[in-house]
């Protein structure tokens, strides 16, 4: 999970900003420009000497066009992409592709360089007058100065081809390309991986478009922002209606929660049904979101679930037993019935049934992928029992102290101590609490696969994961939460206001931005 704690948006300003291939560029309103992100080949430097109008971030180089129209590049220059020495001609734009840069002269014609092996980037000045450009992976895009379209290079599933029609803009991807039409309908084509083309214009209108390599997303004229493709899967849509929260639940690559009205709507990676489109037609009290499965407390006691289910872990139900509430882990679920007795199913490899107790509340461990499943159990007594794999003495070495709340993820558990205090066991690779939280207290903790998150008295959250050092300070978060969940690579808090927060891996939109 990138980043230990979630942080507030940067407070300065900027008028543009350009994402490249693992790292980003900025201009400041002052003409200033900014980096972060991977700075293997210098493509992110820290200081960017000089003023510039625009900037444009490559798969690992960047160039930008300076206030005196000269365009400078820095980064990765194996093919030419990114020479030293700032442009004799002068430019409007630039376009930083993967390895070619093609940039708008002043007289509007297109200049390219970089490689050319596929005919992308033609070294010598378009005869035909442009708008405006963008690169890709393999193929270069732009709208003449009639608002058609032009493309050249790699025309692999027609990518490269063009469209009839007036546009306002074009985004090159790595096998596609979409088009902004007058009227403010997306149009795209080339391969349909993922949904990074769909067929036919879309029906929302939208004011401008960007595309990555395989994935595109635009800004509506309601100013809203929506995605399309991306990484293996389709993310779910960034307008899902969440709203207010009443509770939440991270799985390894999705998110479910239950809002103020009862209804679950879910988000992030959806390849098996666990993220489905909602909100649900069920009403619903609690949620557990696991490896690739969800289920969910109804308002009547009953579990129901959804998702993958080739070890029985998410039957469909509702369950014929009452439960007072659940937890999901990798590949099996748990929850308390209505008699205060555990009750899992799932996978039983070395399975161990629950021991027969009362309980308060489960926690369900393991990740779908590497390591056997184990749980952990709050007693009504306080104490807590642990039962199934021990590989890491998740099980054997539990604390004999009384306990409040109890989280398992991965190989490990963690839990608040009727004192406040967090202790950890199991993976101590990962498991052990970093210094700097020794003296906190708290109302409760969470954990991913490799990450933790506790959620201190006076409502704030503090992270830390697997390279986190035990003696290194841990930052708290800016914002007040009432609750923190982690996921396999991401989290997510319910602030004071009933607003959710996310941060760390968005790769399947399982971590959106509020």
């Amino acid at each position: 999970m990138k980043g230990q704690a979630p942080t507030a948006m940067t407070t300065e300003s900027f008028k543009e900003v350009s994402a490249g291939g693992a790292h980003a560029c900025g201009v400041h309103t002052d003409g200033t420009v900014t980096c972060w992100g991977d700075n293997s080949e210098g493509q992110a430097p820290a200081a960017v000497s000089g003023l510039f109008v625009t900037v444009s971030a490559g798969d690992r180089h960047t160039c930008g066009v300076r206030d005196d129209a000269k365009v400078v590049c820095w980064g990765s220059n194996l093919h030419g992409q990114a020479p030293p020495a700032a442009t004799v001609d002068g430019f409007k734009r630039v376009a930083a592709g993967h390895t070619h840069t093609c940039g708008l002269r002043s007289d509007d014609r297109l200049l390219c360089w970089g490689y050319n092996g596929l005919a992308q980037a033609p070294s010598t000045p378009s005869l035909d007058t442009f708008k405006s450009v963008s690169t890709g992976s393999h193929h270069t895009c732009g709208i003449r100065s009639d608002d058609t379209i032009a493309c050249f290079g790699y025309n692999a599933f027609d990518a490269a081809s063009t469209r009839n029609g007036a546009y306002l803009g074009v985004a090159v991807g790595t096998l596609h390309t979409c088009g902004l039409r007058t009227d403010g309908r997306v149009l795209c084509w080339g391969l349909n991986r993922d949904g990074a083309a769909p067929p036919g214009p879309s029906r929302d209108t939208f004011k401008s478009i960007a595309a990555a390599d395989d994935a595109t997303c635009g800004v509506r004229t309601d100013d809203s922002v929506l995605c399309w493709g991306l990484n293996g899967f389709p993310p779910a849509p960034l307008n899902r209606p969440i709203g207010s929260v009443k509770s939440i639940s991270a799985g390894e690559d999705h998110t479910c929660a239950v809002r103020s009205d009862n209804k679950v709507v879910c988000w992030g990676l959806d390849s098996d049904g666990r993220a489905p489109v909602g909100p649900s037609t069920a009403d619903y009290q609690s949620l557990g979101a696991g490896g690739r499965h969800s289920c969910g407390l109804g308002l009547d006691g009953r579990v129901s679930c959804w998702g993958r289910n080739e070890e029985d872990q998410a039957p469909p139900g509702p369950t014929l037993d009452l439960f007072k509430s659940l937890s999901t882990g990798g590949l099996h679920t748990c929850g308390v019935r209505s008699d205060d007795k555990a009750v899992c199913w799932g996978y039983i490899q070395s399975w161990v049934p629950p021991p027969p107790s009362t309980f308060r509340s489960l926690a369900a461990g393991g990740a779908y992928s590497v390591g056997a499943p184990f749980s952990c159990g709050l007693r009504t007594d306080y104490k807590v029992v642990c039962w199934g794999d021990d590989s890491f003495g998740q099980v054997s070495q539990v604390p004999v102290a009384s306990f409040k709340s109890i989280a398992a993820g991965g190989q490990r558990a963690c839990g608040v101590q009727t004192d406040g205090k967090l202790a950890c066991w199991g993976d101590n690779g990962i498991g052990q609490v970093p210094d700097a939280l020794a003296s906190d207290e708290f109302q409760s903790v969470a954990v991913g696969i490799e990450d933790s998150c506790a959620l201190r008295s006076d409502g704030r959250v503090l992270c830390w994961s697997r390279g986190t050092p035990l003696a290194a300070p841990v930052v708290p978060s800016i914002d007040i939460f009432r609750s923190v969940v982690v996921g396999g690579s991401h989290a997510c808090g319910v602030r004071s206001d009933d607003k959710l927060v996310c941060w760390g891996n968005n790769k399947y939109g399982q971590a959106p931005a509020p």
